[in-house]
């Protein structure tokens, strides 16, 4: 037998072995839930790093829904919203905290239960400015977080975020206080940023100083649940414990702790 037999059938023997362990592996009992493996970046108040006091709303949410039908959950964290997303959809996570409307694609979503991301245009309390129509934005220096999305669901704002000639990016990493900081120095004259995350960064007397003169976008996140067997069983079992957590007002204790107004969520059977 020549080298380049020798090779071919070895090859053959590879692609056989290869082929035998997929099998197993798609007749592999599921693995039992007992623990759920849950992930994202930081985003307080809604979903917070482990050195602070509170979790964050989202991850009590889903930590106190899960309980209710006798499961745990383990929290891994990640600098990175990508890597999350990226670890849901391979199934290394089991559920993604935050998934916009773009991963209905890669993910299901929970059906009774969202997190409404607001953003609005904010300025330093007592200066003159008015945004009469979205074109007047480019009148402005215009402060945003580089690494959020402005796409089409701003709808008539889009472009005037997108193309702005005058704006400053600055890092998800240093968060909403910043901007208002820069803002407060007059280094900008609007910012446009999440009103909740705002307030849950600085104290009362801080926000104080800012109005908020127009509402940007209000659009829905979601639980993205990985696309797997695993991932359909998880996603009923939360939907049980949280329409339980509705039905024993544990949900409303949870929203009152954050100060965020809870919606009007339906209970479906």
């Amino acid at each position: 037998m020549n080298v380049e037999t020798s090779t071919y059938h070895r090859l053959l023997s590879l692609v056989a072995l290869l082929g035998s362990w997929i099998v197993v592996a798609e007749n592999a009992p599921t693995t039992p839930l007992t623990t759920i493996n849950v992930t994202s970046d930081d985003w307080c108040p809604y979903i917070c790093p482990d050195t602070w006091r509170d979790k964050g709303l989202i991850i009590e949410v889903v930590t106190a829904a899960l309980r209710e039908v006798g499961l745990k959950t383990e929290y891994q964290y990640t600098k990175s919203w990508k890597r999350a997303i990226q670890n849901v959809e391979t199934g290394f996570s089991d559920i993604l905290l935050d998934a916009d409307n773009e991963h209905s694609e890669i993910l299901d979503f929970a059906e009774n239960f969202y997190v409404l991301d607001e953003s609005v245009f904010v300025i330093l309390k007592g200066r003159n400015i008015t945004l009469n129509y979205p074109k007047d934005l480019w009148r402005y220096k215009l402060g945003v977080i580089k690494e959020y999305i402005y796409d089409k669901k701003y709808g008539q704002w889009e472009k005037y975020i997108t193309e702005h000639p005058n704006v400053l990016k600055t890092s998800e990493s240093l968060g909403e206080s910043h901007l208002l900081e820069l803002l407060a120095r007059k280094r900008i004259d609007i910012v446009l940023l999440n009103w909740d995350v705002a307030r849950h960064e600085l104290d009362e007397s801080q926000i104080k100083q800012f109005s908020i003169i127009e509402k940007g976008v209000s659009s829905l996140l979601h639980l993205g649940f990985t696309r797997s067997e695993r991932g359909r069983k998880i996603k009923e079992k939360f939907e049980q414990g949280f329409n339980r957590l509705i039905d024993t007002k544990k949900l409303k204790n949870i929203y009152a702790k954050y100060h965020i107004k809870m919606p009007d969520f339906s209970v479906t059977d």
